[in-house]
């Protein structure tokens, strides 16, 4: 699978068009950063809250896969402590972030 040319514009991956060549300085858009300056509307703003809920879920899903794959490779106590403590503690410091995220989304929780 090819990868598509694109950028992250404001923490997100914007395609650039074929034809195009992809630029190093960034465009005036990509400089605004806060919601008036931008545009951003509620549907951005929804988008963001679904992406971070879809991560949250997948963050927790993959904790599961991993410690289930752990279970079945690792026959010791020890190593099945060591990977759970490993992994809970990757899934904490992810679900940190996306508690962060979600934060400054709402600015009323600051």
């Amino acid at each position: 699978m090819a990868e598509e040319p694109g950028r992250f514009v404001h923490g997100r991956w914007v395609e650039d068009p074929q034809d195009a060549e992809p630029s190093d300085s960034p465009s005036p858009e990509d400089l605004s950063g806060n919601q008036e300056e931008t545009g951003e509307t509620n549907d951005s703003r929804f988008e963001a809250e679904s992406l971070i809920s879809e991560a949250t879920s997948s963050v927790g899903r993959a904790i599961d896969d991993v410690l289930r794959a752990a279970q079945h490779l690792i026959v010791t106590t020890e190593g099945h402590q060591y990977i759970e403590s490993q992994v809970n503690r990757a899934g904490s410091a992810l679900s940190d972030v996306l508690r962060d995220l979600t934060n400054r989304l709402d600015p009323k929780k600051r």
